[in-house]
């Protein structure tokens, strides 16, 4: 997995961890197909996260994420174009699908601090 848009490509092992499931961060809010995860610093210097991992079953929902319709890249797309505008966003970090590459992506996020 690689991310598919990200400043930070420190965010890759982050990432891994969410899409393999394997992380204890706490789930802020869970809905039918997305959980808002609360990612603590991981040290000094860093900051906190909020990630949104998107969940992508079956119909056109796999298509439409890999093409930024919808979950994890459409946010990441959307968010970068408000601040670039100037507008008070939170400050987007990364987004990324998985499997990378995949035209039927399982899932995706969204990270911002």
């Amino acid at each position: 997995m690689s991310p598919v848009t990200s400043k930070a490509p420190q965010l890759r092992p982050l990432f891994d961890l969410i899409f393999r499931g394997d992380h204890s961060f706490e789930v802020v809010r869970s809905r039918f197909d997305r959980e808002v995860l609360y990612v603590p610093p991981a040290g000094p210097g860093s900051t906190e996260l909020l990630v949104k991992l998107y969940h992508h079953r079956g119909g056109l929902a796999p298509v439409r994420a890999r093409f930024a319709v919808t979950g994890g890249l459409h946010d990441w797309r959307i968010c970068h174009r408000l601040a670039a505008a100037g507008v008070a966003v939170p400050q987007p970090v990364g987004g990324a699908i998985w499997p990378t590459g995949s035209l039927r992506p399982q899932s995706s996020v969204f990270a911002q601090h």
